[in-house]
């Protein structure tokens, strides 16, 4: 170990092979640069929950995701932040204040990976019983890991547990929260994977798995914009999975975040869909989901005003299941996009309107009301560096977070 920093005494640059606990380096890695403070580490103990945050570039959230980790309840974990490409001294300057913290880690890839594999370092960086991954502009409620802990331990044939989550804009004001489709409890693999595999209701920032099942289905995201979609279902294809109805886990939205390119994000599904063809999916549902997305893609199109492109998805998904045109929700799809299409540029403009409007509140449903907890944030303290941290062993102080103003 060659320690880098000999003003600090506690943080240090490591070579990722002399790092406890972290499993074999996926996609051909040879090393990654590890920044903690390694004694301080082993002389904490074992953690009950690994957590991993990946990161690309300059992500101006990423100082609240960590705080998010640092406020739970629960306080048995190991964060690692994994950045992805040759690391940015904006993220390192980011990161300092927190790693005088023994649970807590930096890794830098060195050279630039997929978002798929930055997801695997992060979920394989350990070897705690539970895994839970967060993103680098949401965060949890102080509660977070705490609940899903306990309710994975108390079923056993659950390999995940999510929840709802609340909808923040860029300043972290709630807009509103999720609706969750299930209902509080375990939810048996057969029963949840077609509903799961055709609407993903399984947000982001709200899951904890169990690291056994991770383990059982490779613990490797494939290399996918929204790379969340084959895991979740692989996983619900494996597993029961549990339903937490509460809503302890923020989703923002911002211009910079990949999923921003509204007429553009549906296409990524058809991959998504080919990375499960092994799981046993009926063809019918899987002929109907295509559909689906050719419909959206179709409509996609309209608002980006490329006819032709929009006509070919509409006949795609003719050919593809043409039953979808007798459920009342595709049809009524279809008919909004030849409407649109008969119509001119008026009626992509309403058409926009109306999609661009479903989209930022909730889709069809639309979200529930904010209420006054979803009101909270990390604590400013923590990110001003203006106080130390709470010892890792409690969950009071500083660590509970605060209300907005």
């Amino acid at each position: 170990m060659s320690a880098i920093r000999e003003d600090s005494g506690e943080a240090v640059r490591r070579n990722v092979h002399d790092q406890p606990g972290l499993n074999p380096l996926p996609f051909g890695l040879d090393a990654l640069t590890v920044w903690d403070d390694a004694e301080a580490t082993a002389a904490h103990g074992a953690a009950v929950v690994d957590v991993g945050i990946p990161t690309i570039g300059t992500s101006p959230y990423l100082a609240e995701s960590i705080e998010s980790v640092l406020a739970q309840t629960l306080t048995s974990w190991r964060l690692t932040v994994s950045e992805n490409g040759p690391g940015l001294e904006s993220v390192r300057r980011t990161m300092e204040p927190y790693l005088g913290d023994p649970r807590v880690r930096h890794i830098v890839t060195g050279v630039r990976v997929g978002r798929g594999a930055n997801h695997t370092i992060a979920v394989r960086s350990g070897k705690a019983p539970y895994v839970g991954v967060l993103h680098d502009d949401d965060q949890w409620h102080p509660q977070f890991l705490e609940r899903r802990v306990a309710f994975i331990g108390a079923n056993p044939s659950c390999g995940l547990a999510f929840g709802g989550y609340v909808v923040i804009d860029t300043s972290g004001k709630p807009v509103g929260r999720r609706r969750l489709p299930l209902r509080e409890g375990v939810h048996r693999s057969a029963s949840v994977l077609p509903r799961l595999y055709r609407d993903m209701f399984i947000g982001p920032p709200t899951v904890l798995v169990r690291r056994t099942a991770y383990e059982a289905v490779g613990s490797e995201y494939v290399e996918l914009v929204n790379t969340d979609f084959p895991m979740w279902v692989r996983l619900a294809a494996n597993f029961d999975i549990g339903c937490l109805t509460v809503w302890d886990a923020d989703y923002r939205h911002h211009p910079s975040q990949t999923s921003a390119d509204r007429v553009q994000f549906t296409q990524w599904y058809f991959p998504a869909f080919d990375a499960v063809a092994d799981l046993p999916i009926s063809r019918s549902l899987r002929r109907l989901v295509r559909a689906e997305a050719h419909v959206r893609c179709a409509l996609d199109a309209i608002e980006r005003a490329e006819r032709r492109e929009s006509l070919r998805h509409l006949a795609k998904a003719v050919r593809t299941d043409p039953l979808c045109l007798v459920r009342p929700t595709v049809a009524a799809r279809i008919l909004a996009g030849i409407a649109a299409l008969a119509t001119g540029a008026r009626g992509r403009q309403v058409l926009t309107k109306r999609r661009e409007r479903r989209w930022h509140t909730g889709g069809a449903e639309g979200l529930l009301p904010a209420m006054p907890e979803d009101f909270w944030r990390p604590s400013a303290t923590l990110r001003s560096g203006a106080l130390p941290l709470t010892d890792p062993g409690r969950s009071d102080g500083v660590q509970r977070g605060e209300a907005l103003p």
